[in-house]
């Protein structure tokens, strides 16, 4: 305490000493700065707590550039400048103003930052940047002396969102409610605190030209309610003093404090655009390509920005509106679902149509119409050709010997090799089809009606250069008889009654059928060898037949004549064995039995005519005719007519053939018997 007053009186009697000399009226000022950095300690803290001090003088830099200004009593200004260093003190924060009349003058001091302590405890300092000094004569002089400290400023922080610590709710300057908080009261100039009578020093404001993030509290952002929170509110930054521009909380930091600071929290809530589109080409919605609603934060359903109803939609023609869809999938979400959603992003809704069925119809010119519109096309295509005929149009023989029959459908019928066997049963069954040994071969006995047919004859027999016999029909077909035992030829005529006699007995059959309709009988066309030495048959319908070759043959038994009848139904009996074949035939014109018989020189007569083949032929090798679905047969003969049986068109001609070739070879049997029986 001593030392203090010591050092005191020395400042006095410094300023005093500097007066010794003077002349006339002088006036003096010295100015320190107590500075932020030793200030700072002293600032009361936003939970009211502070500490003061008592400044001392001489731990206190000189302050220069402090602007003075010295009025006289009537206003004059006798002096105006600023602190400074002074040779005559040898230190700064010094201004002088000599030759001061007698006078009362007012001294200030002027700073934007700076404000004067409001004492000094052993020293006089002046507790006002503005002083007033008297001057009674004209040799005195005085000195004045100030302590500068930084003004105290208010920092404030508000926030329409949410809550500060230890805030207080309020309106704002536009009168909206906020919650606030004052975390430096401030005040301008240092406050004074007094205890046990002594005089102490503090700031109640945050110091002029620190910077904010010195005072850290003041950036501590509002706690949000969970309402807020769901409804997406988002810290943003902080504006000062009610500036447009947002400021980040490091910004506002390094802001420094020129005064009275009112810092703002910035909320922003997201916000969600609702969009129903169409595409323009198939409807509209609400008569727009596009319908868009906004809306802030989160919570708000469809319905209650849509006011609960979606946009109407029209369809244009030719197209149905199904619904709605919100991605790729094009899903469809019913009406209820999207107006209970809640927006929390943005949504597009799609319209979804579907083209309309076209109305297709046939007009009356038998053109296609679609939607009315006629396109030309026919609704009816042409006639198709007409069917063809199922014929033969191959044979062959595969690896194993069997007979392979090709039809003209592409169909194939494979007839295997067999022993010797006894001849098949050939008959007709009840669907009109030929059957062997009970086997339906699929082809019909009997052709369509044909044009008036002609009675079948002989036209000519004659021999081979093998000896076989060639017998020559009306039709120009031929048949070539291999030579063989001899044997007796049945006698076969056309009664008084019109009907075929065999060896004189009546076989009750009409020689002439009714008229037919137009057709056409298929024919032999020729008969060749082929280079295994089998028989082809060659058809009028291109169909072939091949006849193996067989082995030789032993001597033939006399024949016996066929025992052929007509049963109750009306169908053939031959043997016994009724053969599904009607007798009657349609009715046709006159046919011409041929008489055939054995001339006494040995050979054939035919209708009276000497053929010049003998009757007996030499020892001849059985022939086998194999045909589709059949097997080989007991004869040449039978073998060769069930060979051509599946490819005739008329069941008349063929039962003829059937007859006459076996009455021929019966014949012949019994003449060789007989010759022999005679040489005997």
């Amino acid at each position: 305490m001593k030392k203090k007053l010591l050092f005191g009186l020395l400042v006095v009697m410094f300023a005093l000493g500097g007066w010794s000399h003077v002349q006339a009226a002088e006036l003096r000022g010295f100015v320190k700065q107590f500075t932020n950095e030793q200030a700072r300690s002293f600032v009361q803290q936003p939970d009211g707590r502070f500490s003061a001090t008592q400044p001392n003088w001489g731990q206190l830099p000189y302050l220069n550039g402090i602007g003075v200004t010295v009025q006289s009593a009537d206003g004059t200004i006798v002096y105006k400048g600023v602190t400074e260093y002074h040779d005559s003190v040898g230190h700064g924060g010094h201004f002088v103003v000599p030759d001061l009349p007698v006078g009362t003058y007012t001294v200030t001091l002027t700073s934007e930052a700076l404000t004067s302590l409001p004492f000094s405890p052993n020293a006089t300092i002046e507790p006002s940047m503005v002083a007033t000094v008297t001057f009674t004569s004209e040799t005195e002089g005085k000195s004045l002396n100030w302590i500068l400290a930084s003004r105290s400023k208010r920092i404030l922080s508000l926030s329409k969102r949410g809550t500060l610590p230890g805030g207080s709710v309020g309106p704002d300057q536009n009168g909206d409610p906020v919650n606030f908080r004052v975390w430096y009261q401030g005040g301008e100039v240092a406050s004074l605190h007094t205890q046990n009578g002594r005089n102490y020093v503090y700031f109640k404001g945050a110091l002029y030209n620190d910077t904010i993030g010195l005072y850290s509290s003041v950036l501590t952002e509002p706690t949000l309610s969970p309402a807020e929170k769901k409804y997406g509110w988002k810290f943003k930054g902080w504006r000062i003093n009610q500036s447009d521009e947002i400021y980040s909380s490091q910004e506002v930091g390094n802001t420094r404090i020129t005064t009275d600071v009112t810092l703002e929290a910035v909320f922003e809530a997201p916000k969600y655009t609702l969009t129903f589109a169409t595409d323009e080409e198939k409807g509209t919605l609400n008569g727009q390509t596009v319908v868009n609603y906004s809306v802030e934060g989160n919570g708000t359903t469809v319905t209650s920005l849509v006011g609960g109803t979606l946009p109407t939609v029209t369809a244009k023609e030719g197209y149905t509106f199904l619904g709605w869809y919100v991605d790729h999938t094009t899903n469809l979400v019913d009406d209820a679902t999207i107006l209970a959603t809640d927006i929390k992003k943005d949504l597009i809704f799609y319209a979804k149509y579907k083209k309309n069925a076209p109305a297709i119809s046939i007009g009356a010119n038998g053109n296609w119409f679609i939607d009315g519109v006629d396109t030309g096309k026919p609704s009816q295509g042409p006639a198709g050709q007409n069917a063809q005929p199922l014929t033969i149009t191959a044979t062959g023989v595969d690896a194993a010997g069997n007979t392979v029959v090709t039809f003209s459908d592409g169909s194939k019928v494979t007839i295997q090799k067999g022993q010797d066997a006894p001849a098949p049963n050939v008959e007709i069954g009840a669907n009109g089809n030929w059957f062997v040994n009970g086997v339906d071969t699929g082809k019909p006995s009997q052709g369509a009606k044909g044009q008036d047919g002609q009675s079948l004859t002989v036209q000519k027999t004659e021999l081979d250069a093998n000896g076989n016999t060639l017998v020559t029909f009306s039709d120009g077909t031929t048949i070539t008889v291999h030579k063989g035992a001899e044997g007796q030829a049945p006698r076969i005529h056309i009664g008084a009654n019109g009907n075929w006699y065999i060896n004189d007995v009546d076989t009750g059959k009409p020689a002439q059928g009714d008229k037919g309709q137009d057709g056409q009988s298929v024919s032999i066309l020729e008969t060749k060898i082929d280079k295994d030495g089998n028989t082809l048959v060659v058809f009028t319908d291109g169909s072939q037949v091949s006849i193996h070759k067989g082995q030789d043959g032993k001597d033939g038994k006399d024949g016996v004549s066929p025992v052929i009848t007509i049963n109750g139904n009306g169908y053939w009996v031959i043997n016994g064995v009724e053969t599904k074949t009607k007798a009657q035939g349609e009715a046709g014109r006159d046919g011409q039995t041929p008489s055939v018989e054995i001339g006494s020189n040995g050979n054939w007569i035919v209708n009276g005519k000497d053929t010049g083949v003998p009757a007996k032929g030499a020892d001849g090798q059985n022939t086998q005719i194999v045909a589709s679905g059949q097997t080989p047969s007991s004869g040449p003969v039978s073998r060769f007519v069930e060979g051509i049986l599946p490819a005739t068109g008329s069941s008349q001609n063929i039962l003829l053939l059937m007859v006459l070739g076996s009455s021929l070879l019966l014949f012949g049997g019994y003449m060789l018997g007989r010759n022999r029986s005679k040489q005997d």
